[in-house]
């Protein structure tokens, strides 16, 4: 089991900042660490310690990570797949339970 305890340290504005500590490291918790408080990638263009890229390697450290996963399009170069005109095809997946199965029960 993991320890967990909530600390609330002050930040340097004097307004308390939420910490979870894991382990003996500190974190911060999920409203200290919302992408738009930290105020990653704001502005046009944003500020350089608020960017966050692939090639600085930080795009998966926490706390940028939060915002990198809802953003990842964004970051690497996606495309959609264009899969036919054709209607889908039906799953080869067979409907009823395998012989093997049949036996077992639920409860």
């Amino acid at each position: 089991m993991i320890a967990m305890r909530f600390r609330v340290p002050e930040r340097q504005l004097g307004e308390p900042m939420g910490m979870l500590e894991f382990e003996g490291e500190l974190y911060l918790d999920a409203r200290a660490s919302d992408p738009r408080e930290m105020g990653w990638m704001g502005g046009a263009p944003p500020p350089d310690d608020k960017r966050i890229t692939f090639e600085r390697g930080r795009y998966l450290n926490f706390p940028q990570m939060r915002w990198s996963l809802s953003h990842m399009r964004e970051l690497a170069g996606t495309v959609n797949v264009w899969r036919g005109g054709a209607a889908r095809r039906r799953s080869s997946v067979a409907k009823e339970p395998r012989e093997s199965t049949r036996s077992l029960s639920s409860t």
